[in-house]
This record gives C-alpha cells, sequence and structure tokens, in this order.
C-alpha cells in the first residue's frame, strides 16, 4: 500500500469496540499502518458478532468491518513490561488513539501529558463518554447511553406516546468514529504545515447532540421545547410515513413548493385533496394537517409499494 494517501503513517490503536478503533480502521484504510494493542482477554469487538441482537452468521462479522487493516498486539498495559512496550511503540507513532476511562489513564500514565514527552510531534486522539472537561469527565458510557439516550434522540425520536426505541448496535460509534478521524486528519494537517503534534478528542455525547443539533440548537438559541413538543403530537402531511398495501412503508420527503406538491398530487390522481377547501393553503394544510395525512394514507394504501414507485418515477 506504498500509494495510498496515508501510508508509512504509524498509528497505535490502544482504544476499545468500536468508536475509537473506527477511526483508526479509517486510517488503515487509507494505508496507515496500524497496530492494534489489545489486552490479554482480547477486544470485546470481537465478541459483539455473537450477542443477542446482532445477526448470526457464523463468523466474526462485527471484527471484520470494523478491525480491518490492522496488526495486533497483546500487552498487559497492568505490568511495566507491557508499559515499556507501549511506551517504546509511543515514541515511533504519529498517531496514538486512546478511550481508556480518565482514571485507567491516570492510573497507567497514558494521558496526553504523560506520553507527550515520550513524542512531542505526535497526534494523540482520546474519546471519552462526556468530554475531557467537567463533572462526568471520569463517567464511563457506551453510546446507547451517552449518544442516544443523554442527548435527547431516544426521546425525540419516538412516535408520540409510545416508549422511548432503544438504538442499534453501533449506531452512535460509527458517526463518532468518523468524527474523531476527521479531528487527526486536521491535526496532521496542522503538523505538516508547522512541525507541531497536538491533542484532538471529542464524546459520544458530543457527536449526540451534534446529531441531534436541528433540534437542541433550537432550544439553546431560546426556543419553546415544551410548544415544539406539542406541535410534534400532530403530524403533518409531509412529516409521517404511509402504508402501501403490500404492506411496505413510504415517506415523502422534501416536497418543498407548490409545483412539486402539484406533482406529487397529480401521480396518486388525487387532485381532488387540492380542491378541499380545508386544504387550500399552505397554513390550511399544516392547520388540518392530521386530516390531510388521512386523506393521503387512504390513497396510498389502495396500491403496493412498487406501483406506487413506478407512478412517481413517470
Amino acid at each position: 500500500m506504498d500509494n495510498h494517501l496515508f501510508s508509512g503513517l504509524k498509528v497505535i490503536d490502544a482504544a476499545t469496540v468500536i468508536a475509537a478503533p473506527a477511526a483508526a480502521m479509517m486510517l488503515g484504510d487509507f494505508g496507515a499502518d496500524v497496530i492494534k494493542v489489545e489486552q490479554p482477554d482480547g477486544d470485546m469487538l470481537r465478541l459483539l458478532s455473537h450477542l443477542p441482537g446482532t445477526p448470526n452468521a457464523g463468523n466474526h462479522w462485527f471484527w471484520q468491518m470494523d478491525g480491518r487493516n490492522k496488526r495486533s498486539i497483546v500487552l498487559d498495559l497492568k505490568t511495566e513490561g507491557g508499559m515499556e512496550v507501549l511506551r517504546r511503540l509511543v515514541a515511533e507513532c504519529d498517531v496514538f488513539i486512546t478511550n481508556q476511562p480518565h482514571s485507567v489513564r491516570e492510573s497507567l500514565k497514558t494521558r496526553y501529558e504523560d506520553l507527550k514527552p515520550l513524542n512531542p510531534s505526535m497526534i494523540y486522539a482520546s474519546l471519552t463518554a462526556y468530554g475531557e472537561e467537567g463533572p462526568e469527565r471520569a463517567r464511563k458510557g457506551f453510546d446507547q447511553l451517552a449518544y442516544w439516550a443523554r442527548s435527547g434522540l431516544m426521546d425525540l425520536m419516538r412516535e408520540p406516546g409510545t416508549m422511548p426505541t432503544q438504538g442499534l448496535p453501533g449506531m452512535g460509534d460509527h458517526p463518532t468514529g468518523v468524527a474523531i478521524y476527521a479531528g487527526i486528519v486536521t491535526a496532521l494537517l496542522h503538523r505538516e504545515r508547522t512541525g507541531e503534534g497536538g491533542m484532538v478528542h471529542t464524546s459520544l455525547l458530543a457527536n449526540g447532540l451534534w446529531s441531534v443539533a436541528g433540534i437542541a440548537g433550537g432550544v439553546m438559541a431560546g426556543g419553546d421545547m415544551q410548544a415544539y413538543r406539542e406541535a410534534s403530537n400532530r403530524t403533518g402531511g409531509m412529516g409521517r410515513v404511509y402504508q402501501a398495501s403490500d404492506g411496505r412503508w413510504l415517506q415523502f420527503n422534501m416536497v418543498r413548493n407548490d409545483h412539486l406538491r402539484d406533482l406529487m398530487f397529480t401521480a396518486m390522481e388525487a387532485t381532488h385533496i387540492l380542491a378541499d377547501e380545508r386544504f387550500a393553503t399552505p397554513q390550511l394544510m399544516w392547520q388540518n394537517r392530521e386530516a390531510f395525512g388521512e386523506e393521503i394514507a387512504a390513497i396510498i394504501a389502495t396500491r403496493t409499494s412498487d406501483e406506487w414507485l413506478a407512478a412517481f418515477a413517470a
């Protein structure tokens, strides 16, 4: 892989499970030499393919997906021998990635300030559940908690009146891994221009809040969250899904002007809905959005999803 973007880049992946190791995996995809440091009983990622709640394919597909393009070494970092090997690896690396809890880093002396003297030009990438500062900096958490639940996504993504919905395995980890990767690449560009190493960091909570920023940003800017919740209890005609006669679901999205709306209802052979005085203007459509949605639902239920897709593509 000598002709890849990151050929010759040395990366130490001293992280576990998905989010931070996924950033190392992406660097490996572009040619970096990634050394995966595992504890004596192996990384938890090796087990995820066989846990309830994931498809059982009879192989280690989760490890193959997120652990690819790496060489592995087993080190017991609780021993001086293991730490000595890690320090030698750090002294020669370009990037060091960790998601160890702060308490572990402090006890092992693997914080940025501990390792920087060994290699001032390296990029130290840190992932935490809840951030580098604040009262919860030492709190542990996986993406189901820090990304999905604590960000508000778990609450906001459910249908009105229903229980909160649990996220999928790795659903917050993988986008967070992209954020770590972006931070590392930005720091590498800075090093190329200045010769300076440095530390980059992100958290699962920060990435969950970024995912929900389309609502959370408005609330932080002074928006009325209670009014938003009350309005969300009544789904708009373009903000819901519709079941076709074959049991599959369709969603209409970005029907953002009168022309597109007219095309949609023409394809549905439902221009009579537009003549209904309850829906004569966009304002009335919104005021009567539940009735508007029910009219659409009744029509979509008359054909299969394939028939509708063909009609909308015509």
